[in-house]
């Protein structure tokens, strides 16, 4: 007992995780929920891997409806230009409770001093730095119950040092994040992959 009120009182400091690991957002389709015990952890990043047309999107649309049933609030971020709203809206998805960023198409800019638009004049980033900037960015904005990353088909491995942040922004939020690609992206920063 005198050890436990030493170690109350002398400033030793008990580290904790940011957000508990046992909470976990289903997608609602229960031979799913079952096999990943409850759904997919918040506050970590899931990867949804497979080749086009293996229901990629389709499971992380579900998980997107299953949060917005509970009044949260979910963002895409599509990189590929894939994201249809018709396909999303017919999976249960409550498009209004949906943030939806594209970065398929569109060149990098900048507003000016003077307020208009501006291409870069150096080297833009790749797609997939400009796609984890964005998802940093909404998880750095707060108040998402899921952020889906959609890298599209044909993305290269990201830096670790990208997958850490995104690791450590989607923990900070308590978010759950999905990235959806071909392969494994974020490598040990990943709790699940799919």
């Amino acid at each position: 007992a005198r050890i436990v009120q030493l170690t109350e009182f002398s400033g030793v400091f008990r580290g904790r995780e940011l957000t508990r690991k046992d909470r976990k957002l289903a997608c609602g389709i229960a031979p799913i929920d079952a096999l990943l015990h409850g759904g997919i952890p918040r506050g970590r990043v899931s990867e949804i891997i497979g080749r086009p047309g293996s229901g990629r999107t389709t499971l992380a649309a579900a998980f997107a409806a299953d949060a917005i049933r509970r009044g949260e609030v979910a963002a895409w971020i599509d990189a590929s230009g894939s994201f249809d709203p018709a396909s999303i809206e017919a999976a249960g998805v409550d498009l209004a409770r949906v943030l939806w960023a594209s970065l398929a198409s569109h060149p990098p800019r900048e507003m000016d001093c003077a307020g208009r638009w501006q291409h870069h004049a150096r080297r833009p980033r790749s797609r997939e730095s400009r796609v984890l900037k964005a998802a940093e960015m909404v998880l750095e904005a707060g108040g998402f119950g899921l952020v889906v990353v959609d890298f599209g088909d044909g993305p290269r491995v990201i830096a670790l040092a990208a997958a850490l942040r995104l690791a450590r922004a989607a923990e900070r939020s308590g978010a759950a994040v999905i990235a959806i690609a071909p392969y494994r992206m974020c490598g040990t920063f990943a709790a699940l992959s799919v």
